[in-house]
């Protein structure tokens, strides 16, 4: 066929499509601001979908939720689930929607004291698809913070917090941050107080054990603390490296222990001052790079009818040690009346001694006895970001100290 042909043939198409059309053209210009309108509907829909739940985390959906409707592969879940009890929709729930339970996907466990807190995004039927798609979910994960489902221990009700990037308000960046939180205080009696012994752990899939804390301290849980954590849990990189055997398949396994000690119900007499004082103490602290011991004394200083030390690790005390310097407050216990506890609001600070400069520091409130003279910081601020003279914390080899802080109240120890 020629091109003179092909010319014809085509003129012809052309004049009939044209002619068709222009039978409809009244309504196409009706209809053509309501089109518009609509389209323009669906395109802000879209945007807001996505922006909402991210791109991938959309596609992931859409393609988890096709995949459903192969009725070869929606039989065999189902069969699979069965076995374990849970239904496929609550599984897919769970799957396809990343903002599901605090916006993490979390599947949770409680056994008596010890919580299992997983992150699960893929089951092994999935996995081979989940495997495409799962370094984009963990690297472009915004969520702050997720806590568990309540559970019991000892009597009490228990919830785990995890901090995915970090608590950066208590200075746990580039770590996972992980806590203990002891649920409705507020049913107690109003000076209760709960002893416990707490101990923190993820799961190693390559060794197929446990990496748990192993501290025996009796942590207190009362109505100024009702909560314990490690700001510093996991290095993140070391947490997201598959080869360390924390996150494999992007599932990953937290843990808790809880033992309960004791259970304090004294019926305390607690007796606040009207209108408490503000107290402060500056320390300058100097031969920082040459500072051999381990911690380091202020003078006494009388503040009230009390006498206090500031106690200062240059190298940092327990968690912190090697990585942050740590600073307590500590009342020297002869001062205090028998049988007698303050409670104090304080604040610990590291001066940025630069024009304007930005001090860190950290801010409690804490019952002050005799077995519990001490406290403070141990991650007051990392060792790296204190040494950087461009901070300001350190100048001329010296650093500002300042503990400010006020006696709201006392309390008069009851008998057992």
């Amino acid at each position: 066929m020629d091109s003179s042909a092909l010319t014809y043939h085509f003129n012809r198409f052309r004049t009939s499509a044209n002619s068709f059309l222009s039978q409809y053209e009244p309504l196409t210009l009706l209809l053509g601001p309501f089109l518009s309108l609509l389209l323009a509907h669906v395109i802000r829909s879209l945007f807001w979908v996505l922006h909402d739940k991210r791109l991938k985390a959309t596609l992931l959906g859409f393609f988890m939720t096709s995949i459903k409707l192969i009725p070869a592969v929606k039989s065999r879940v189902d069969a699979e689930k069965e076995t374990e009890g849970q239904s496929v929709d609550e599984y897919f729930d769970l799957f396809v929607d990343p903002t599901v339970n605090n916006n993490y996907g979390n599947v949770l466990f409680a056994n008596k004291a010890t919580l299992l807190f997983v992150n699960n995004w893929a089951y092994t039927l999935f996995k081979q698809f989940a495997a495409f798609f799962k370094p984009w979910i963990v690297d472009e994960s915004s969520v702050e913070k997720c806590v568990s489902e309540e559970f019991e221990a000892g009597g009490h009700r228990w919830s785990l917090s995890i901090y995915p990037t970090g608590n950066l308000k208590e200075d746990g960046q580039d770590h996972v941050s992980i806590y203990l939180v002891l649920m409705n205080p507020s049913s107690s009696p109003l000076d209760w107080e709960v002893n416990a012994i707490v101990n923190f752990s993820v799961y190693n899939f390559l060794t197929d054990e446990y990496v748990a804390t192993q501290d025996a301290t009796v942590r207190r849980f009362h109505v100024l603390k009702t909560e314990c954590g490690i700001q510093k849990f996991v290095d993140i990189d070391k947490f997201k490296d598959p080869s360390n055997g924390y996150l494999i398949d992007d599932t990953c396994v937290f843990g808790v222990e809880v033992f309960v000690v004791k259970t304090i119900n004294k019926g305390d007499c607690l007796s606040m001052i009207q209108g408490p004082v503000t107290y402060s103490y500056i320390w300058k602290f100097n031969n920082f790079s040459t500072a051999s011991s381990d911690m380091y004394e202020s003078e006494s200083f009388v503040r009230g009818n009390y006498k206090w030390k500031l106690r200062f690790y240059p190298n940092g005390n327990g968690m912190g040690k090697g990585n942050s310097i740590s600073l307590f407050l500590a009342v020297e216990v002869l001062t205090l009346p028998p049988n007698t506890k303050l409670l104090v609001d304080y604040t610990l600070r590291a001066k940025d001694q630069m024009i304007g400069g930005q001090h860190v520091q950290r801010k409690a409130c804490r019952k002050f006895s005799n077995p519990s003279s001490t406290w403070g910081y141990k991650l007051l601020v990392a060792l790296a970001k204190f040494k950087n003279p461009n901070r300001g914390f350190l100048v001329n080899d010296s650093c500002i100290l300042e503990a400010e802080f006020k006696v709201l109240g006392l309390t008069t120890l009851g008998i057992d």
